[in-house]
């Protein structure tokens, strides 16, 4: 299908789905709840911002925090999915999915339809009942994004969270890992977030030993990404010496994590990493894929064709899912994707330059083109961009 050019033969591989806009703790490096955060930064923000447009009214922008995904079109959805093809259901967005009432149902339902299901949550509303039913449904992965690896750096990284939150969490990880290790289940298997931020830049070493205690299946670090917020910008991002020292640091956790066989993404971590994230010089060697391989489904039923792109394709209260994927609109972004690397300049209505899904588009262009992939991504692209 990607070398049709824009049609779709099968469903999306993996649907990202928007349970709520509501969250329970603030993240200091968070677009829509950080303290240095004077708009959250939802997509009319950043299209407004992106297009120098008037911003959208702080107080509306606020509204959107109260919002619920409704039960019964996200069920709706799971099942349409499941049927065209769909295999690995992710719970994310804006906010904390475990806020969502019937959170529980909807991992049943992707589970019972035969499909992955993973969760991204900060990890704090976890307790022993939810984790007891997360390894019964076996729900296939928690990513927990931590920012910290100690008590000290965590309550500097959630500003106004409770002095014992850290210490609950590594506690209820303790207890998941006991209790897979007594069900014999594999299932949630655990993978930890690191955005590495001036707040915690020396805190890695502490980050591994805590992924190792709790014993984590993998590890995944990400670069400041600030959504052109000047906030965000002027709280968040290393300075050049902060980010070659996490540099030189990482490279030497590879070996620590490699050792205790903690799985890691610091190959490609590495390759994008200039202190903040920037994937501009990576799309002037491959193209994007992910028109095939996702879908970002809002709270609001709007239907998106990445998490960096602001530009609803279509809404599912609106018009079948089925149409849209298959749609001219859909059709037309993938062409369009397809040929980024050839155009010079990013997609229209999507943030490329700050990409979160480059290693999947690596893995697909190094699947496309093996014997060329090697040379092109680490000799041919601008020294930069492996910097």
């Amino acid at each position: 299908a990607i070398m049709h050019g824009s049609r779709a033969c099968t469903g999306p591989f993996q649907a990202s789905m928007e349970l709520t806009k509501q969250c329970s703790i603030h993240c200091i490096h968070c677009f829509f709840y950080s303290p240095y955060v004077e708009r959250p930064n939802f997509f009319a923000l950043r299209r407004a911002r992106q297009l120098s447009e008037e911003l959208p009214d702080v107080h509306e922008l606020r509204k959107l925090q109260t919002l619920d995904a409704d039960s019964d079109v996200t069920k709706n959805i799971i099942d349409t999915l499941t049927k065209m093809g769909t295999r690995k259901f992710f719970f994310s967005g804006s906010g904390e999915p475990f806020l969502h009432k019937d959170i529980l149902d909807f991992i049943g339902r992707t589970k019972h339809a035969g499909g992955a299901c993973v969760v991204y949550t900060n990890g704090t509303l976890l307790d022993r009942c939810k984790i007891d039913n997360l390894i019964s449904l076996q729900c296939n992965e928690l990513k927990i994004t931590t920012l910290a690896g100690s008590r000290d750096v965590y309550l500097t990284t959630h500003p106004g969270i409770q002095h014992d939150a850290f210490d609950n969490l590594r506690d209820n990880l303790m207890y998941l890992a006991e209790q897979k290790t007594r069900a014999g289940a594999r299932f949630p298997e655990l993978s930890l977030h690191y955005v590495v931020i001036p707040h915690n830049c020396d805190d890695i070493e502490n980050f591994v030993e805590f992924a190792s205690q709790v014993r984590a299946r993998r590890v995944l670090f990400r670069p400041v990404d600030t959504a052109g917020d000047a906030g965000l910008e002027e709280g968040i991002t290393l300075t050049d010496d902060q980010a070659r020292s996490v540099k030189k640091r990482l490279e030497e956790m590879k070996t620590c994590l490699d050792s205790r066989k903690i799985e890691n993404n610091l190959p490609h971590f590495l390759m994008a990493f200039r202190g903040k994230m920037d994937t501009t010089e990576l799309y002037r060697a491959i193209p994007c894929y992910y028109g095939w391989l996702g879908v970002r489904v809002g709270v609001d039923g709007h239907v998106y064709t990445c998490c960096k792109c602001y530009e609803p394709i279509g809404n599912i209260h609106e018009e079948d899912f089925r149409s849209i994927w298959h749609g001219s609109g859909y059709r037309a972004f993938r062409r369009e994707a397809l040929r980024i690397n050839k155009g010079g300049k990013r997609m229209d209505g999507c943030e490329c330059g700050n990409c979160t899904h480059f290693t999947a588009n690596l893995l697909v262009f190094n699947k496309l083109h093996p014997v060329k992939s090697r040379s092109l991504i680490l000799n041919d692209l601008p020294s930069s961009a492996t910097e």
